[in-house]
């Protein structure tokens, strides 16, 4: 198959699809207008709908003409709450929502790749289960609740990807093992006695106690962590008093921050320590402690196999692995892959024309270059497919 020529239609509805959506764009778990808009699209295509899940996802099947597995692919749609500094035509429409990740080029992928094996379907064997996901970047997450109503039931395995903005056109960010971290985040609210700068002895000043749990759970990771494996945890926030009255001592003191490991049980045993600690700290300052826990995305963890058949398609396409190290970032893609075998990879979409300097995800220039890129993208999951088929 010449994909350049053969694909070339789908490519142009991609680069539309995608800029439509990145002019339009809505936050989690609120996306109404975004589903309508990709399930009127599927609508016109031979697909069989999956009618059963909460929420603004879209599941469905194309049906293939030979027997074989079903193999799953994923897109989210979701965006931020970041207010878009581009000069560009299809600039987000939404004052303080931006598509700052790139969601829109995966469900614009995701669509066309779709549209193609249903204009196709002699290529497809057993079935192909799509999802177009909604809530993506903000806990819960949207995938664990279709885990819950169980959308991997019926899936063999399943593959996805990623934009990458750091990435130049032509590499990839594929590794082994873990691709993303799993998180978790604390609070910690510490109630003491204030009172007066001059007689600390009067008081319970619980800004020296978070001060003593900031020190004690920073020694976690080499005190409580296996060396062979990693783990990062951050005091992102000590809020107390007022700011330039130093002779107030606070009543009250709020801190927290996030805990990040490539290994699950690291993660929920890090959780377990850090409240641990927290709550003995406290009862040795005499005060008070709430300390809560909150689990976020687990990590992603990459299938063997799947992790060849990816391999062998940027074989196959001359891409070049340009990070091959996990991420200590998180992705709710995990929870498919606690379920199933599954694939994650990154595919650089580096917009050179705005700037030397690649801009990160979630700034407000976040900006692809689509015209190079989605025809990457559109081609490599098409492939990846195909090429699962053969294994």
């Amino acid at each position: 198959m010449d994909y350049k020529v053969e694909l070339k239609p789908y490519i142009e509805r991609a680069i539309e699809t995608r800029r439509y959506l990145h002019a339009h764009p809505e936050l989690s778990f609120k996306e109404e207008k975004t589903s309508a808009f990709l399930r009127e699209q599927l609508s016109a295509m031979d697909v069989e709908f999956e009618d059963k899940y909460e929420g603004y996802a879209i599941v469905g099947y194309v049906n293939g003409t030979q027997d074989g597995p079903t193999i799953m692919l994923r897109a989210d749609f979701d965006a931020l709450p970041v207010k878009e500094d581009n000069d560009l035509p299809y600039k987000s429409t939404c004052d303080g929502v931006m598509h700052a990740c790139g969601h829109d080029a995966h469900a614009a992928t995701l669509l066309e790749v779709v549209r193609f094996f249903c204009d196709h379907k002699d290529l497809v064997k057993g079935r192909i289960k799509f999802i177009f996901q909604d809530g993506e970047e903000l806990l819960p997450g949207g995938a664990v609740r279709l885990c819950e109503q169980g959308v991997m039931d019926n899936v063999d395995e399943s593959y996805a990807y990623h934009v990458a903005s750091l990435l130049p056109i032509g590499q990839v960010g594929l590794c082994r093992g873990a691709a993303t971290a799993a998180v978790g985040a604390y609070r910690i609210a510490i109630k003491g006695h204030g009172g007066h700068g001059g007689f600390p002895y009067l008081s319970k000043n619980p800004t020296t106690c978070a001060a003593a749990i900031t020190n004690a759970i920073n020694q976690l990771v080499t005190t409580h962590v296996d060396p062979l494996k990693s783990a990062v945890i951050t005091t992102a926030y000590i809020l107390a008093g007022t700011d330039n009255i130093p002779n107030v001592i606070p009543g009250e003191c709020v801190m927290g921050g996030n805990i990040r490991s490539l290994d699950n049980d690291v993660r929920a045993q890090l959780c377990e320590d850090v409240k641990r600690i927290a709550e003995g700290i406290c009862a040795a300052y005499e005060c008070e402690c709430d300390c809560k826990i909150l689990l976020g995305y687990p990590a992603t963890i990459i299938g063997d196999a799947q992790y060849d058949v990816m391999a062998a398609v940027c074989d196959d396409m001359g891409l070049v692995n340009g990070n091959d190290k996990p991420q200590m970032g998180a992705e709710d893609y995990a929870y498919f892959t606690l379920e199933k075998p599954c694939c994650y990879i990154q595919i650089g979409m580096n917009d050179e024309s705005a700037g030397p300097v690649p801009i990160p995800h979630h700034n407000a220039k976040f900006t692809i270059d689509d015209v190079r890129g989605l025809p990457i993208a559109i081609e490599f999951m098409i492939r990846t497919y195909l090429k699962a088929l053969e294994k």
